[in-house]
């Protein structure tokens, strides 16, 4: 985490969002010590922990995702 400067969270989420404006905030946070993702406030999530050559459904399936998701909803709430 913190070998990651503010610029770099910022090039990211204008690469994946294709937004040119910056972040309004950003998050990064380990979830039970097993997950790791990034929260952007424009709804960007970012997890190096989710297989990528997998169709949407499995994903939705995964417990990751699930884990992902909780832990995302009870970080913005």
């Amino acid at each position: 985490m913190n070998d990651i400067t503010d610029e770099q969270y910022k090039q990211f989420y204008q690469h994946i969002s294709h937004d040119h404006d910056d972040t309004l905030a950003w998050t990064h946070n380990r979830m039970e010590g097993r997950s790791e993702l990034k929260l952007y406030v424009k709804g960007v999530v970012d997890s190096a922990d989710l297989p990528l050559n997998v169709s949407r459904e499995i994903l939705q399936e995964s417990r990751d995702v699930k884990a992902i998701r909780e832990g995302v909803t009870k970080r913005v709430l």
